[in-house]
C-alpha cells in the first residue's frame, strides 16, 4: 500500500491460533488507527487464516481483505467475504506473494522452534530474507 495506508500480511497454522495468540492479534488489530486504510493479505485457509480474517473484520474499520488462494483448495475456509482475490498458486508461491504485497507480517506458528517443512515458518523465513518487518507471536506465554 502507499503512505496513505498499510498492508499487513498474515500466516498461521491450519490448526488455528492458541488463546494467547488470538488475544495478541486482537490487541494488535484494535490498536490500529481507524483513519488509516488497511489491506490484509492472507491465504484463506481453515484455522489461523480464518480466525485472523474474522478478527480483522471485527477490529478494523477501514479494511480491505485480499485472498491469496492456494491451488490446493482442500484446506480452504468457506464463507469468508473478500474484497479482492489473487490468482490461485502453489502454496510456496502464494506465501511469497503474501509477503511481497505486505509491509508487515504477523505470524502465529505452532511452536517457536523453526520447522523446515512448515508453510508458516517458510513464510517467516521469506519475510526475513526480504527484509519485511514481522511479529512472531508464540503459542503461549513463558510464565
Amino acid at each position: 500500500m502507499s503512505r496513505t495506508g498499510i498492508a499487513i500480511g498474515f500466516t498461521g497454522t491450519r490448526n488455528g491460533m492458541t488463546d494467547y495468540q488470538r488475544d495478541v492479534v486482537e490487541h494488535f488489530l484494535s490498536c490500529l488507527s481507524s483513519d488509516i486504510p488497511i489491506a490484509i493479505h492472507h491465504g484463506g485457509c481453515v484455522g489461523a487464516d480464518e480466525e485472523f480474517h474474522i478478527a480483522a473484520r471485527r477490529f478494523t474499520l477501514v479494511c480491505t481483505i485480499i485472498h491469496h488462494r492456494p491451488e490446493n483448495t482442500s484446506q480452504q475456509a468457506v464463507g469468508l467475504v473478500y474484497n479482492a482475490d489473487r490468482p490461485a498458486r502453489p502454496y510456496l508461491d502464494r506465501n511469497h506473494a503474501i509477503v511481497d504485497e505486505s509491509e508487515y507480517l504477523i505470524a502465529t506458528p505452532a511452536g517457536m522452534r523453526e520447522v523446515m517443512r512448515s508453510g508458516t515458518w517458510s513464510t517467516i523465513r521469506y519475510a526475513r530474507k526480504q527484509g519485511v518487518p514481522h511479529l512472531i507471536i508464540p503459542p503461549r506465554t513463558t510464565r
